[in-house]
């Protein structure tokens, strides 16, 4: 799993959804869904799907049954509760690594999309890092 933790009182919540909105944008993706979800504890997350189009297309090309897995990552947004009193509250973001999921396909040139994808999932974790500084 890729990911980043961002926190501050300004970056929790909603605030980081729309960061990492901007993010995948910025990068080449297209949100396609998002599922604003509570578990049976109350904490709530947000999953968004979000993929690049031109990638995914080339995927179906090549293996429509390993393409599935690739064609949209999926992201997690989660606020993560203080541990200690002088922490603030973060928000996790996670994302499924494409590469780890890709390992079934028999097509030598899949590990190269997912590997694509996964550079530029990367850059936007590093654009959501910087954003917290």
């Amino acid at each position: 799993t890729l990911g980043t933790r961002v926190s501050g009182e300004h970056h929790v919540g909603g605030a980081v959804r729309d960061m990492v909105f901007d993010a995948l944008k910025a990068h080449g993706f297209s949100v396609i869904s998002q599922a604003d979800l509570t578990d049976t504890r109350g904490h709530k997350y947000t999953v968004i799907g979000a993929n690049i189009p031109e990638v995914s297309q080339r995927a179906m090309l090549l293996d429509p049954c390993a393409s599935t897995m690739l064609s949209v990552s999926n992201i997690v947004v989660r606020r993560v509760a203080r541990v200690e009193p002088e922490t603030c509250d973060s928000t996790e973001v996670l994302i499924m690594d494409p590469t780890l999921a890709l390992r079934i396909s028999c097509h030598r040139a899949m590990p190269l999309l997912a590997l694509e994808y996964r550079t530029r999932l990367l850059a936007v974790i590093q654009s959501l890092d910087r954003a917290e500084s």
